[in-house]
Parts: structure tokens; C-alpha cells; sequence
């Protein structure tokens, strides 16, 4: 089952590339293919959304089979979420679709993993302190982390 599991997100997300790793160009009815991809993710809100992560830190987005938008470009990233954005220097930086513009998570630093969904978003540091926000907040304290003290309203 689990390994089933696997096998289907992996092909949606193989799909989902395949099917719209295009940006747009200014000349009419040009596209030209993504390149230079260092990282990618896919969320199945609103029929699916790929999402690409190129080496300049900028960020591409697409929802079925349209052309890839251009998101915000953060030098130094090196994982993409639906959300979040993090840097080889462990800082985590929020973006969202149909901005340009991103900022950086306060309070947050040597980080080494991201996770985000619409419910919230969490952060696993070097120590292993998981911090999490938005609905997320609920499992980080069931979970004794040092989100309660530090990030969300108790």
C-alpha cells in the first residue's frame, strides 16, 4: 500500500512536470522549457500545482497544463514548498503565488528542513527543534516543541 502510495504522487508529480514545465516568453506564443531546476514540489490544492525551484533562487509555478509563472527569486535557495523558501544558510523565507515579493520568516535560524500545506507551515532545525505556525501550531504542541514558547499564541 505504502509503496502504491508512493508510486502515484511520484507519477502526478512526473505528470504534472512533464505536462507544464514552461515558462512563458514576451514573443507570442513562445515557450521555452524550465532549466537549471535545483529542487521541486506539488500540492493537489485547486487541481494540482507544480512548483520548480531553478539555481537563481527564482521560483516557478503552474496549475494544470498552463504555462509556468515566474515567483519571487530568493539568491541562494535551495528547497521549495508551496510556501516557504530555504536557504543554504538556514534562513526561511515565505512566498506566494502571484507575488513577487518574498520575506523572511522571523525567529528562525539553521534551519535544515521545510514542510508547508493551507493548513500551516514547519521547520526542523539543526538541533532537531521542530517549529511550526498557522494551523500547524496544534501538532507542535501536542509535540512539546519549542514552537509553543516561541511562535505560537498559547
Amino acid at each position: 500500500m505504502k509503496k502504491w502510495f508512493i508510486f502515484a504522487i511520484s507519477f502526478m508529480l512526473l505528470a504534472s512536470l512533464t505536462n507544464a514545465a514552461y515558462a512563458s516568453s514576451s514573443a507570442a506564443n513562445e515557450r521555452r522549457s524550465l532549466s537549471g531546476i535545483v529542487d521541486i514540489d506539488f500540492t493537489v490544492q485547486a487541481n494540482g500545482t507544480g512548483i520548480a525551484l531553478d539555481g537563481n533562487g527564482t521560483v516557478w509555478y503552474w496549475h494544470d497544463n498552463e504555462l509556468a509563472k515566474r515567483g519571487p527569486s530568493v539568491p541562494g535557495a535551495v528547497k521549495v514548498t508551496s510556501k516557504l523558501l530555504l536557504k543554504k544558510d538556514g534562513t526561511v523565507w515565505n512566498w506566494k503565488e502571484g507575488s513577487s515579493v518574498s520575506s523572511q520568516v522571523q525567529g528562525l535560524s539553521g534551519i535544515r528542513k521545510i514542510a508547508s500545506s493551507s493548513a500551516g507551515s514547519i521547520a526542523l532545525d539543526g538541533s532537531g527543534k521542530l517549529w511550526a505556525w498557522g494551523q500547524s501550531c496544534q501538532v507542535a504542541l501536542a509535540a512539546d516543541s519549542k514552537l509553543a514558547q516561541n511562535m505560537c499564541s498559547v
